[in-house]
């Protein structure tokens, strides 16, 4: 899917609420929109889940990609999986961050966009 299927300040507002890092490894973003490796990631897949927020969360391309459309569960048991921590450490960040609301990061993530240039009308 391309990076484009989210509007900029829901992609961003996620980033902010997800503490700029991948919820599942915790490796550090370095760019506000993810273009230094870092993606937006379905906790349940795009066939069983949806587009809202509680259930998006930043990921890694490294563990994105690992992911694939695998349920969460099923990703931390295998052996390949790059998630840091237990399982169960893994799905209480996830637990954070997607139970966490989105709007006042989303507002923040406006006024960040709107400071940089962006048309009001596109983010």
């Amino acid at each position: 899917m391309s990076g484009n299927w989210l509007r900029l300040s829901k992609r961003l507002g996620l980033y902010l609420r997800d503490g700029m890092a991948c919820v599942y490894c915790q490796r550090p973003s370095h760019h506000a929109l993810g273009q230094d490796g870092f993606s937006v990631d379905h906790v349940i897949p795009r066939d069983g889940g949806n587009n809202q927020a509680a259930n998006l969360v930043m990921c890694c391309t490294k563990c994105n990609s690992s992911k694939k459309d695998r349920d969460l569960e099923e990703w931390l048991g295998s052996p390949r999986c790059p998630a840091v921590g237990t399982p169960a450490e893994v799905l209480m960040r996830v637990l954070q961050a997607t139970t966490t609301p989105l709007k006042p990061h989303r507002k923040a993530a406006r006024l960040i966009l709107v400071a940089h240039g962006y048309d009001p009308k596109y983010i």
